[in-house]
């Protein structure tokens, strides 16, 4: 994908985790990696790295800034535990940098967002252009704060004159304030490792 041409289309589930598997068989890089964290050989854990290449996802929207805090953290750790956070880290970042780079479509509806957001942060005008009459971007009922949600509103709030309205639930509302309320650093929007 380029910027040129953006992407419309995701993977759907299935086809996500056929990949992977075509991905895990086939690829040294990062089928051993990602073998030593979770077992050999990775292809027959094809789900659970799915499952924690989604995670991974979700806190830190595969930012190399974010990714290298978490290196940080796995860097401070010792023994076995470190090296099988190190490779299983290392493995989910190269299996999604071989997923992005093996498909026309976005790899998922977060990386279509991420998308979104890095073409919004690079060119406000293109909001005003696709929708001209949107004045608020309202979310409701989330559980939980993404770090690919969270930039794109982010962006929305500081790129457009669009307000951003937030409807938390009682359970988790308090922690998302607080998530948002805490100074954001600032860095490039939806840029990720691919």
């Amino acid at each position: 994908m380029t910027s040129d041409d953006p992407p419309t289309e995701t993977l759907d589930r299935i086809d996500r985790l056929a990949l992977t598997r075509r991905i895990l068989r086939d690829d040294a890089v990062p089928s051993e990696t990602l073998a030593r964290a979770v077992g050999s050989p990775a292809v027959d854990h094809a789900e659970r790295i799915e499952r924690a290449r989604t995670s991974l996802g979700m806190v830190t929207g595969f930012h190399p800034e974010r990714l290298e805090s978490l290196r940080s953290i796995v860097d401070e750790m010792s023994g076995a535990a470190a090296d099988d956070a190190a490779d299983l880290l290392e493995g989910l970042v190269a299996l999604q940098a071989t997923l992005v780079n093996r498909t026309e479509v976005a790899v998922s509806d977060t990386d279509l967002l991420r998308f979104a957001t890095r073409r919004l942060a690079g060119t406000p005008t293109v909001w005003k252009r696709a929708y001209p009459d949107i004045d608020r971007v309202s979310v409701a009922g989330v559980s939980m704060l993404t770090a690919t949600l969270e930039d794109f509103l982010r962006t929305v709030g500081r790129q457009t004159s669009v307000d951003v309205s937030l409807y938390l639930r009682n359970g988790t509302g308090p922690a998302i304030v607080d998530q948002l309320s805490r100074q954001s650093v600032t860095f490039e929007p939806g840029v990720d490792v691919s």
